[in-house]
């Protein structure tokens, strides 16, 4: 499906934050290490720390270590505290995005995995917090991703009802199932080749500056001749 298919602005969008807007797959995947040496277990790569890492603490952990689940989960925020914000970086073209989309006007929600207490601070930290009408983390809702709960508690905030003129634009199949079961159009932003047997997005993109694009083409096409 092709984006200029949607035919016009959106009525809001909605971002995942970890590896959407902001690059921490590093950090994530030193957390994750911190975690393994500590109970003598070979750590994972970073490849395979992207391909398994989706789901919340709370979702993950009881699967990974289910012995200690809690301890390992505090193992692993005790590492990403420290190093969180001073680790972290816009992907390609986020600022400029989320810019033109406050310009226009369009109300803009953060749907993540991450605690509401880390994702605040680091929104806080990148000076973008009066862009985002309303932030859910890990934890606000009933369930986290990939149901869609999160998703409607953030557009109940923005006071917008579910739709498919609602983009949620993410990196995992978490990101893309919540969307979809809340009846959100799912844009995937994937750097890399898509894993098979997945839910995939309703769109594909390699990265935001084809959102930029996309915003330019349809404000033309609604300016009067």
């Amino acid at each position: 499906m092709n984006l200029l298919l949607t035919h016009s602005i959106p009525a809001a969008v909605l971002f995942d934050w970890d590896n959407t807007l902001v690059d921490t797959w590093p950090l994530i995947h030193g957390g994750m290490c911190a975690v393994f040496e500590k109970r003598g277990l070979v750590p994972w790569t970073l490849q395979e720390v992207k391909d398994r890492c989706h789901e919340s603490g709370r979702e993950a952990f009881p699967k990974l270590f289910p012995d200690d689940w809690q301890s390992a989960l505090d193992d692993f925020y005790e590492y990403i505290h420290k190093r969180h914000v001073e680790d972290l970086i816009w992907l390609p073209f986020a600022p400029e995005l989320i810019e033109r989309l406050s310009v226009l006007g369009i109300p803009l929600g953060l749907v993540s995995n991450k605690t509401k207490v880390l994702l605040v601070k680091e929104v806080e930290h990148l000076g973008f917090s009066a862009y985002f009408g309303a932030i859910a983390g890990a934890g606000d809702a009933l369930y986290d991703k990939p149901d869609p709960a999160p998703m409607f508690l953030v557009l109940d905030q923005l006071n917008i009802q579910p739709s498919r003129n609602v983009w949620m634009i993410g990196d995992t199949p978490v990101d893309w199932k919540a969307a979809k079961s809340a009846n959100l159009l799912a844009i995937g932003i994937c750097m890399e080749s898509m894993p098979e047997g997945i839910d995939v997005p309703d769109i594909i993109i390699p990265d935001l500056s084809v959102i930029c694009t996309l915003l330019t083409e349809l404000c033309a096409k609604t300016q009067p001749e």
